[in-house]
């Protein structure tokens, strides 16, 4: 782990230590580590207590990989001090990701033997674990009990802080971090998260004071970089420049990752302040690809411009980034839109790009969505105009707003909602990156200024505002429409990459897979490289059962150098269902694991194979872990109902299940319809029924409730109200999801004859579809 010449260890004084260890706790860092000079180097440290916390020094002073090494050492040299057990347990998460440190912790049990303090840090480490996980229920359950153990503990409340920001609830994570500060005035673990916090609650003044007055009564290089990072945001570049020197100063063990860290922060500095020699000598010592264009363009001409729009920070909740980003770029206007409010109208586990530009424009804003090029973006910039940007990787997406550009090094400023600091493209390489999906910006300007976007070339515009038509067509069900409106993109660009997604669209609104390969083939033939492309083809294939040539798909996917892990994670779920090849598919999806250790499907997969493998409570935990960082996934929730009633833990699965209801069910039907199977499954039929009552009141005009409504009423006998929800779902739902709830209801009421007419009806727009034929099948039997 760490490349290091042989040392004779030393063994340091126990009142040497205790001085040390008591610098440390008051944040004077750079004191305690001057005390510890007649020591010698602190890799040379033993003992535990003495490597424990040269460890722990070392992470302060800019060496963390020394720091989690020393760690390590303490713990194999002593595997059973608790101290040591708590800082071995947190490298393992740092390295490995939280599901290996839960285990350990279940593992090593409670640390009973712990003195009061480690033994808070122990529990709340736990806590902010199964926090990482998203299961919060048990997080609480864990916090409580390290606020038994040390309640006087400031780093408890530090804990209590992550675990409250994690669940979005901002204001109460910072009075967690000011209470760590009330129980240890200037404790720096509280310092930084309370500006931290304060930063997220737009709060910056308040961040900056409390990091300036910080150094006065505390040595921390974090810290430090802290407050380099906000005065940089704020614009004040001398000020961070004096900062960045100050960290430095107080690192004297700076690693090479933090040194180039540095070096990046000092070329932005002095470049911002106009010294460009000193830039580009920075930016060349930061090394990596991003500074090193950075000193060759500024090398060749510090000739251009550097624009900035003033667009505020709105911080993100989970999964809410375009209404964060929406939102930001609306107070710009003057335009002011609550991110909750707009999360509420158009977001449930991530937000489509129709549902933007609909909101915005039912909102008065004069929209124009168009590919994003250096040209247009330098266009639009200029006058004024911030845009929405999205970016797209492997199964996830992103949207950001474009709030500047630097025309000397080619660069698209950028503000995330999830990052306090604005962040910097070279925008050659974005577009590059992103060429499969665009990338699509989105500029809104309110209605009185809309002639800031008169003049103005939007490449790709028409094609997108045709697109947009059609897939408000097909969410308002006009299929007509639609299809005329692919029709004429057709015409238009009959090879553009966005006719190919209106075709995708058409073929998954009709639910026709041989129709949606088709159209991905098209996207793939221009773009063989895009993993979600190979995603969805991966998706059709197993829709199609064409098992073989997905095996061999996956397995060239993952061949290739570079694959991206969730080909790795596809290919185990492949294999898993042949038990000869578990051992195989346990290597791939523990690889992916190491990669991404919070990727629920990967925690899915495990648990199906441990499951297969009668490894039934490591399973159930892992089907909650999975349902919990996923938790508007339906399949994801069912198996974990399945799992916990099979091992007689029902009565947890259904406050889980419970809980997204309350949680989620005004945002969508879906829970409540899980929540009402799940009820149906206990044969506790009025719950259920309940249930539905609720979220038909939530939801009055869901057509996909109302025909679920339809259904359930039926089946149960109550024609009456089932015929009711039938009727008032027209309109509301495709026509063939509607035909094959009225079909379910006429087989009910035994009108076989009504029931096969609209089963042939369904047949006719849906040639493959399985369920049609079969009740085709039946109905034609029974006739």
């Amino acid at each position: 782990m760490l490349e290091t010449q042989p040392l004779e260890p030393v063994q340091v004084a126990p009142e040497d230590l205790s001085r040390i260890r008591d610098l440390y706790s008051r944040g004077l860092c750079l004191q305690a580590y001057q005390a510890a000079q007649p020591w010698g180097p602190l890799k040379a440290w033993s003992g535990t207590a003495g490597r424990v916390l040269a460890g722990r020094l070392a992470m302060n002073l800019g060496a963390p990989r020394l720091g989690r090494w020393l760690h390590l050492r303490a713990w194999r040299d002593n595997p059973f001090d608790p101290e040591a057990q708590y800082y071995y347990v947190r490298a393992v998460s740092e390295r490995r990701g939280p599901l290996a440190a839960w285990k350990i912790l279940k593992r090593w049990g409670d640390l009973p033997q712990a003195d009061p303090d480690t033994r808070g840090a122990w529990l709340s480490f736990r806590a902010s674990t199964a926090g990482r996980l998203r299961d919060f229920d048990t997080a609480d359950y864990w916090l409580a009990r390290a606020e038994e153990a040390a309640p006087e503990s400031p780093w408890v409340q530090v804990e209590r802080s992550y675990l409250l920001e994690l669940e979005d609830r901002y204001p109460e994570s910072l009075a967690a971090a000011r209470r760590a500060l009330e129980l240890q005035p200037w404790y720096r673990p509280g310092v930084t998260t309370t500006a931290h916090v304060l930063q997220l609650l737009d709060r910056d003044a308040e961040a900056l004071e409390l990091l300036r007055e910080a150094d006065q009564h505390i040595e921390s290089g974090p810290a430090m970089a802290q407050l380099a990072l906000l005065q940089t945001e704020l614009g004040r570049f001398a000020e961070a420049r004096q900062s960045l020197e100050r960290y430095h100063e107080l690192s004297p063990l700076l690693e090479k990752g933090l040194l180039q860290w540095l070096n990046a922060q000092r070329s932005d500095a002095a470049y911002y302040c106009g010294d460009y020699a000193r830039a580009i000598e920075w930016a060349q010592a930061a090394g990596g690809p991003f500074y090193q264009k950075i000193a060759e363009r500024l090398a060749a001409s510090t000739e251009g411009r550097r624009l900035l729009l003033p667009v505020g920070f709105v911080r993100q909740h989970h999964m809410t980034c375009a209404p964060a980003t929406l939102s930001a770029i609306s107070r710009f206007w003057s335009m002011p839109a609550d991110h909750l409010g707009v999360a509420e109208a158009i977001c449930y586990d991530g937000t489509p790009a129709s549902s933007e530009r609909h909101w915005a424009e039912q909102h008065h804003w004069v929209v124009r969505e168009f590919t994003v090029t250096w040209e247009s973006v330098m266009a639009l910039l200029d006058r004024g105009v911030p845009f929405t940007l999205t970016t797209v990787g492997t199964a996830s997406g992103h949207l950001q707003a474009a709030i500047g550009y630097d025309s000397r090094r080619e660069t698209l400023l950028i503000r995330d909602p999830y990052e306090r600091n604005f962040r910097e493209f070279i925008c050659s390489e974005m577009v590059k990156w992103l060429r499969s999906t665009g990338p699509r910006g989105m500029a809104l300007v309110p209605q009185d200024k809309a002639a800031l976007l008169e003049g103005l070339t939007f490449p790709d515009a028409a094609l997108y505002d045709q697109l947009h038509r059609l897939q408000r067509a097909l969410e308002e069900h006009d299929r007509a429409q639609a299809q005329e409106t692919y029709a004429a993109m057709g015409a238009a660009a009959p090879e553009h990459r966005l006719t190919f997604q209106g075709r995708r669209a058409l073929a998954a609104y009709d639910a026709n897979t041989g129709e949606m390969l088709a159209a991905v083939e098209q996207l793939l033939q221009q773009f063989p490289d895009d993993n979600n492309l190979q995603l969805t083809k991966v998706s059709c294939l197993r829709q199609l059962a064409r098992r073989e040539e997905r095996l061999a798909l996956l397995k060239s996917l993952c061949e290739k150098p570079g694959s991206d892990p969730i080909f790795w994670q596809q290919y185990a779920r492949e294999l898993s269902s042949d038990a000869r090849e578990h051992e195989t598919a346990l290597r791939l999806i523990r690889r992916a694991l190491r990669y991404r250790p919070t990727d629920a499907g990967n925690l899915y997969g495990l648990a199906n194979i441990l499951w297969e493998q009668r490894q039934f409570d490591q399973a159930l935990e892992l089907y909650r872990f999975a349902a919990s960082l996923e938790d508007k996934d339906e399949r994801l929730a069912r198996a974990y109902f399945i799992a916990a009633r099979y091992l007689r833990k029902t009565g947890e699965a259904m406050e889980f299940l419970r809980s997204r209801f309350e949680r989620f069910g005004k945002l969508s039907s879906q829970p409540a319809r899980t929540l009402f199977w799940a009820y149906g499954q206990l044969e506790q039929t009025p719950d259920a029924f309940n249930i539905l009552d609720r979220a038909l009141e939530l939801r009055p005009e869901d057509g996909e409730l109302l025909l679920f409504g339809a259904g359930e009423c039926g089946r149960f006998g109550n024609f009456d109200r089932a015929s009711a929800l039938l009727v008032a779902a027209a309109g509301q739902a495709p026509h063939t999801v509607w035909l094959r709830a009225a079909a379910d209801l006429a087989s009910y009421q035994g009108n076989l004859r009504a029931a096969l007419a609209m089963w042939r009806q369904v047949v006719e727009v849906e040639p493959l579809a399985l369920d049609a034929h079969r009740a085709l099948t039946q109905l034609l039997a029974e006739v």
